[in-house]
């Protein structure tokens, strides 16, 4: 069964109501505050052939959604090995046509996403948090840049509910606790956590539960490894990105050193937006990393403003974006800038003190 009869059988037609997009002309955000999410899996698809799925171009022609070898990151069902196909239900390899036979989700994704057009984020999964659990002798191990993209995304979205999701927690997770004791031998007394489904949801391990809020905290406290290089995708919000100082990054950031002693090989994090790598901080520790930054997004601060976690004035920094509070420590830390910085803002009105 080809492509098209597929669409003629179940869909009466080969044709579309729509001439450029299935959803949008264009998708349009600045900064952290937005995502488009587009989600199916496999069962919608083919459990009694019911095909509950829309497909576009996207799934295989993508600009913001690829990985370290230039490969769309949407092929699969969500949560799932399988590869989207339209007429095999287990196939093997990815069927490579979409972008060929199905208009997009979004007709204009722009040039760069400097231009604050954006695709959908589909079927993007999420990755686990289960190599640490955050404390100071058991750091999360941040080996992909999807790793590092969740904790963040967790930090910032009060609404985080992939029920799919794993995250090692210790038996406490309250402000004051930085070690994980070991339960037996030299096994950390850590386990997995999943988010549930109640109306309430909570991350949960037999009896122990604690809050999504609870775990939001923990996160931008906790203690990160970063153990590769990293290339942080298009919409990476920053760490800290929330609106309280609840969320605020305060926590500890190291790269691990590949190299020797005499001479250190530090991880690389390429930062492909106009955000800082930390939104706001609470006090955090940014140690043996190098960055290089891609994108500046810098805006015009027209009238006086307060300096607020969310929104306010206007504010850039490469590596922290805001300091609200507490110690802030940056050590063995460079950055190079591939864009050209001619001004930082312009105001209407002199600060005045």
């Amino acid at each position: 069964m080809t492509f098209q009869d597929r669409i003629l059988i179940y869909y009466g037609s080969t044709k579309s109501i729509f001439s450029n997009a299935t959803l949008l002309q264009h998708y349009i955000y600045s900064g952290t505050d937005s995502k488009g999410v587009y989600n199916y899996h496999w069962d919608e698809d083919w459990t009694n052939n019911q095909h509950h799925v829309t497909y576009g171009a996207e799934i295989d022609n993508t600009i913001d959604n690829r990985d370290s070898d230039n490969v769309s990151e949407q092929r699969n069902y969500f949560g799932s090995d399988k590869y989207t196909h339209p007429t095999n239900n287990n196939a093997a390899s990815a069927y490579g046509n979409f972008a060929s036979k199905c208009i997009p989700y979004v007709a204009n994704i722009g040039n760069s996403n400097s231009d604050n057009i954006h695709e959908l984020r589909v079927n993007i999964p999420v990755v686990n948090l289960t190599d640490g659990c955050g404390t100071y002798n058991a750091p999360y191990v941040i080996k992909t840049p999807k790793q590092l993209y969740t904790a963040a995304d967790l930090i910032k979205t009060s609404s985080f509910s992939d029920t799919t999701f794993q995250i090692n927690l210790p038996s406490s997770i309250s402000d004051n606790l930085h070690w994980c004791n070991p339960a037996t031998g030299d096994t950390p007394e850590h386990k997995a956590f999943q988010l549930n489904s109640e109306n309430t949801p909570q991350f949960v391990n037999g009896n122990t539960k604690f809050t999504r809020e609870a775990v939001r905290k923990y996160l931008a406290g906790a203690y990160f490894l970063i153990d590769d290089d990293l290339i942080l995708a298009n919409d990476f919000p920053g760490l800290g990105a929330g609106t309280t100082g609840d969320y605020a990054f305060r926590g500890v950031i190291v790269g691990k050193n590949n190299g020797t002693e005499s001479t250190p090989d530090y991880p690389t994090i390429t930062l492909t937006n106009g955000v800082p790598f930390v939104y706001n901080s609470n006090g955090c520790v940014i140690k043996n990393l190098d960055f290089v930054k891609e994108t500046i997004a810098i805006g015009t601060q027209s009238d006086k403003a307060q300096f607020q976690y969310d929104s306010g004035c206007l504010a850039y920094g490469g590596i922290i974006n805001k300091i609200m509070s507490g110690d802030n420590i940056i050590d063995h830390v460079g950055i190079t800038y591939n864009s050209t910085v001619t001004s930082i803002c312009a105001f209407k009105r002199r600060i005045r003190t």
